[in-house]
C-alpha cells in the first residue's frame, strides 16, 4: 500500500491493508500514519520508507514461501486479536452510548 507523505494520506485509514491481511496475506506499505498502526514491520508485513525498500521487501516475499506463510499467519492474527467484532464491539457500543448520553444532555 504505497502512500505519499502528505496531509491527505495522514487522513486515510488502513482499510485496504485490513482486507488483505484478513485474507492471510503479508503486506507491504508505506511507513505513514494508519499503516504504522496495522503493520508490525517484519512480523505481519513490511513498512517501507524509501523506494529501494519496496524492492527489498517485495523480493523477500517473492523469494521466501516460508516467510510469506509465517507473515500471512501473523497478519491474520492481527485481525483476530485487534479488529474482530468481538474485540471492537464493546468499544463501539461504549462510543455510541456516550454519544447518546451527550445528545440527551443537550
Amino acid at each position: 500500500m504505497p502512500l505519499n507523505e502528505t496531509v491527505w494520506e495522514h487522513g486515510k485509514c488502513a482499510y485496504k491493508l485490513l482486507q488483505v491481511i484478513a485474507a492471510c496475506r503479508p503486506v507491504v506499505g508505506s511507513a505513514v500514519e494508519a499503516n504504522c498502526s496495522v503493520i508490525r514491520d517484519g512480523i505481519n508485513g513490511f513498512l517501507v520508507d524509501r523506494p529501494n525498500r519496496w524492492i527489498e521487501a517485495l523480493t523477500r516475499l517473492i523469494d521466501d514461501a516460508h516467510l510469506r506463510v509465517r507473515m500471512g499467519f501473523e497478519a491474520f492474527r492481527t485481525i483476530t486479536d485487534e479488529y474482530a467484532i468481538e474485540r471492537v464491539l464493546p468499544q463501539l457500543a461504549s462510543i455510541l452510548l456516550d454519544a447518546a448520553e451527550l445528545r440527551k444532555a443537550s
